[in-house]
């Protein structure tokens, strides 16, 4: 059975809502004549807030379909990961604040050179980390030592589970 899984239209709608506000103030000091490094950085800024629009937009475009054979990204590329392939995988947790709270994990996949990435904003992200772990011991993948404090801050009941092979 394949379950497809999206980004949900709210996180999306906030992410579009902050990168037009981005682009919006760090444009509209490129309106007005200011001194060139302002420019420089309000263009910087500019650009920066324009490629997280171009990736909210990405992400609003693909759907991920989960099933016992492995994982799917579908959108503007295509990339399918096998789980008897799967040879990496890492958990990140990112913070935007130096409490680290109200921040977000991205589990990145990989087999051989197909790369997957979701964050922890896709709904059912537990399971599919859940899934992605499980064939990661059955291929005897290393686990280096943030990605399983990371696991274990996830889902502290599979900690255990996702201790070295």
């Amino acid at each position: 059975m394949t379950t497809a899984l999206r980004y949900r239209r709210s996180d999306l709608l906030l992410d579009y809502g902050r990168a037009a506000l981005g682009v919006g103030l760090s444009g509209a000091v490129l309106a007005v004549p200011t001194a060139p490094a302002v420019a420089v950085m309000a263009g910087g800024l500019t650009a920066l807030f324009g490629v997280f629009a171009i990736r909210t937009a990405a992400r609003q475009v693909t759907r991920y379909e989960l099933s016992a054979d492995g994982l799917a990204e579908i959108g503007w590329r295509r990339v399918d990961l096998s789980w008897g392939e799967l040879d990496g995988l890492k958990l990140r947790y990112y913070a935007p604040r130096r409490k680290k709270a109200n921040g977000w994990m991205a589990l990145t996949l990989r087999a051989g050179s197909r790369r997957l990435s979701i964050d922890s904003t896709l709904p059912e992200f537990e399971a599919v980390a859940a899934v992605a772990v499980a064939a990661a011991r059955r291929n005897g993948v290393e686990l280096d030592d943030i990605t399983v404090g990371n696991l274990a801050a996830l889902d502290p009941a599979a900690a255990p589970a996702a201790e070295r092979p």
